[in-house]
């Protein structure tokens, strides 16, 4: 049988998991991760399954039962920076990727890069510095790093 169903990556276990953490199957929704045992097949623990590392409940298994997240809720619309050419920056609502575009709410135009949103660094003039310093901030608590 052919797979055609395509997953976000992102979602998918990567192997970073920890005990405590909570995953999102198939069979629960979000579960506690109450044991990960190294060196077995069925290593991530829950409190009602056991996942291979790859989220998948039996070993022939074609597609994972668990994931990072809920990978039936849409991360779209959401507020990016998107891009064509990967030198300058809009920040644009995000409805949907389509064929590796992403589509915006300005007249549906289609860009090819988009990105969680950068901060931007901070200047301050001298007035402003002084101003803040009188009321006790220190400007560098400030800076984004």
């Amino acid at each position: 049988m052919e797979n055609n169903f395509k997953i976000d990556e992102s979602l998918l276990l990567d192997g970073t998991e920890k005990v405590g953490e909570m995953i999102w199957t198939i069979n629960g929704g979000y579960e506690k991760i109450i044991n990960i045992e190294e060196n077995r097949t069925f290593r991530i623990v829950t409190e009602y399954c056991s996942y291979t590392k790859e989220g998948l409940i039996y070993e022939r298994d074609i597609l994972p039962s668990a994931f990072k997240r809920n990978p039936f809720v849409s991360q779209y619309p959401k507020l990016m920076e998107v891009s064509d050419k990967g030198d300058e920056w809009y920040v644009k609502n995000v409805l949907c990727e389509m064929k590796g575009k992403f589509v915006t709410t300005d007249r549906l135009f289609m860009w090819s890069n988009a990105r969680e949103i950068q901060p931007k660094a901070v200047e301050f003039s001298e007035v402003q510095i002084k101003y803040l310093e009188s009321k006790g901030i220190n400007v560098n608590d400030l800076k984004t790093k």
